[in-house]
């Protein structure tokens, strides 16, 4: 079978989402016949840039600017390049970079990553351009079931499902010294309550929903550890000032999460939506107790892990869970021994490669 040359195109290249995805698969590509490169085009190539080119992918800039320079350089890449497939990510602009590809003949996969709540004209906007792409054989990807239902129901599409995934090998259950060395790293020790989070600070991450319920617990052994960019303005730390929670919280940046996950007793992604929360499978895959909100890309996972514990995005209403959790932490820590072995039978890198790289021959 002949190898199968694949342009991934995304926005700027950051350290979440779909470039960690990418980043993790790289070994697993040429075995199953494809060769893939990737494209940035935000105005940044991004941070995340040499991460992906030292795991092997060729790393290409061109700025969308959205003028006629921009399309032509693109398809002068694709053609130089001999890709036989094209592999959009990027929402923004996508209509009009696909059909500037289209020209050339290409197969186009495009990949939806987020629940993108569009309404009013821009709902009507986007449902011509979904519909009309599928009509000129572009095959769409869901991330989650909630993705799929979404692009079904708000814009009349059909999408193949195919799971986000995580690094399971990485993402692994701590031993008891693991844990011990991780609660020292962040100045914790076997009293302390750990509940974790992980996420840049953004609207859709709801972290004041945490601080607020921080607050509300009445237990002084409670810690939570904030992992992730804060947000530029500082109002998230302006907030635990606030409400006299600074004992309570540890902002410790953007870092590898692991020995955050592996120092928690459980983990909490409040979020008000989301396509599917790749670092709330990692965290279940380390065996962690979690608390999610009840939206779109959190929801979907209750059809997979027992006992997971389920909110909407209110601080007076998540911090009742929590006690839940802090109540009953030895029961939901039993149920989530199962959690790292259910994440590797459905959400492993091999079988989201193996589907991907199916599609990639099969278009």
């Amino acid at each position: 079978m002949k190898n199968k040359r694949v342009l991934h195109i995304l926005n700027e290249l950051k350290p979440s989402g779909a470039e960690t995805m990418l980043f993790h698969a790289a070994p697993y590509w040429a075995e199953l016949g494809i060769e893939c490169d990737i494209l940035a085009t935000g105005e940044n190539i991004g941070s995340y840039a040499l991460q992906l080119k030292n795991a092997g992918y060729g790393v290409f800039h061109i700025h969308n600017n959205k003028r006629p320079g921009f399309f032509l350089n693109l398809n002068q890449l694709v053609r130089d390049g001999k890709y036989d497939v094209i592999h959009q990510h990027a929402e923004g602009a996508s209509y009009w970079t696909i059909l500037s590809l289209l020209t050339l003949r290409k197969k186009i996969i495009r990949t939806i990553h987020s629940n993108f709540i569009f309404d009013g004209l821009l709902r009507l906007k986007r449902k011509f351009q979904r519909k009309h792409l599928s009509q000129l054989g572009v095959q769409f990807v869901s991330i989650s079931d909630s993705v799929a239902k979404n692009e079904f129901q708000r814009f009349g599409i059909e999408t193949k499902l195919i799971y986000n995934w995580a690094a399971l090998d990485y993402f692994k259950v701590p031993s008891a010294q693991e844990k011990d060395l991780a609660r020292a790293a962040f100045g914790l020790d076997e009293n302390h309550i750990v509940m974790v989070s992980v996420g840049n600070c953004a609207y859709a991450k709801n972290h004041e929903a945490i601080l607020h319920a921080v607050a509300s617990v009445s237990s002084d052994q409670l810690k939570y550890l904030h992992i992730g960019q804060e947000a530029d303005d500082g109002k998230e730390k302006l907030l635990t000032e606030k409400l006299g929670i600074n004992n309570k919280v540890i902002f410790a940046g953007r870092q590898d999460p692991l020995t955050a996950l592996h120092a928690a007793d459980f983990f909490v992604m409040p979020s008000r939506f989301e396509g599917f929360g790749i670092a709330a499978l990692e965290a279940l895959s380390t065996n962690l107790p979690s608390v999610f909100t009840d939206c779109p890309g959190l929801s979907d996972f209750k059809s997979f892990f027992p006992d997971l514990l389920y909110t909407d995005a209110y601080a007076e209403n998540l911090h009742f869970v929590i006690e839940r959790f802090i109540n009953n932490r030895d029961m939901y820590t039993l149920s989530a021994t199962a959690y790292h072995d259910i994440a590797a039978k459905h959400f492993s890198i091999q079988k989201g490669v193996a589907a991907y790289s199916a599609l990639y021959h099969a278009v």
